[in-house]
């Protein structure tokens, strides 16, 4: 018997259904430019009240919003890009990667979709938490919700102290690069290996769009990661943040992690900001407690309308 099938999870994600049967068909995909001439897909859907911009994690793509949107499409405009280098966005090339680069997409995005920024609530999950508040630093967001952003660096791991890619990411490379050609089926069992530790089986919807996310992510990004910095460490930009800022996190992805320090660098300097802690789930918060998470939405979204 192979690894990936002894692995606990692998007759329940051995069920689980292709991405194009999940997605609603309502939904509209586009395709638009970025200000470079880059390929940025969007997926859009729910109706003409204040939009939503929801940006997605690392390894990943707009998709991973899947359940969120399907909660709330019923009451709100909802807008998921995938970020350059994910999904079915431009890959990096040659193109340098940096925060401003990928911020300058997002506008891109608000643009082409005639989003003013005042009436629209923006989301983001991890790397797109960092992109959000960097983005509401710069723009007027009716609110800005960041979910587990980076509270350390680890940017610095990705390098060996020689320099050399090391023997855990190679292998992740690996991965990455055998799930793009592998039959559905096979590409379920062997995105299991890419689970974050200690994380729960995702629902189907979830861990569908995970896996897509994973085949469909380019390697490249990781080479210039280092170049995007994190949002903890700019604590003047945190200051910048003028609309209210929620602030969700879980527990350490990494056991015994001391991210006091992190946290402080937002509650610290925010304006107006608020924090909801989450110790019950992991990285994915959405995933893990989809109901929760949508109703601390809802609360924050409320109270910042009655301001």
């Amino acid at each position: 018997m192979s690894h990936r099938a002894s692995h606990p999870h692998a007759a329940a994600v051995r069920s689980y259904r292709p991405l194009v049967e999940l997605i609603p068909q309502h939904w509209q995909s586009h395709q638009i430019a970025a200000d470079d001439g880059a390929d940025l897909h969007v997926t859009e859907t729910g109706n003409s009240a204040p939009p939503l911009l929801l940006v997605h994690g690392l390894q990943v793509n707009g998709l991973s919003w899947l359940r969120t949107a399907q909660a709330l499409e019923a009451d709100h405009r909802l807008i998921l890009p995938d970020l350059r280098g994910h999904g079915r966005s431009a890959r990096v090339g040659g193109v340098p990667l940096s925060a401003d680069r990928l911020l300058a997409d997002l506008r891109a995005v608000l643009a082409h979709f005639s989003i003013e920024p005042r009436q629209c609530h923006l989301v983001g999950h991890s790397l797109g938490a960092d992109l959000a508040g960097r983005l509401a630093a710069t723009l007027p967001f009716a609110s800005c919700t960041l979910v587990e952003p980076a509270l350390q660096d680890f940017a610095t791991t990705l390098l060996s102290s020689d320099g050399e890619t090391p023997s855990w990411l190679a292998s992740l490379y690996d991965t990455l690069a055998a799930l793009a050609d592998l039959p559905h089926a096979e590409q379920m069992q062997r995105a299991l290996a890419l689970l974050p530790p200690g994380a729960p089986l995702y629902e189907e919807r979830d861990y569908v769009a995970f896996a897509a996310g994973q085949a469909q992510f380019d390697p490249a990004f990781f080479a210039q990661i280092a170049q995007l910095g994190y949002l903890f460490q700019e604590p003047t930009v945190i200051a910048d943040i003028a609309c209210p800022l929620l602030l969700m996190t879980a527990r350490p992805m990494m056991p015994g992690a001391c991210l006091e320090p992190g946290l402080s660098a937002f509650t610290g300097h925010w304006q107006r900001g608020e924090h909801r802690h989450f110790p019950h789930c992991g990285h994915a918060i959405q995933f893990e407690a989809l109901a929760e998470f949508v109703a601390e939405l809802r609360r924050f979204w409320e109270r910042v309308s009655e301001v």
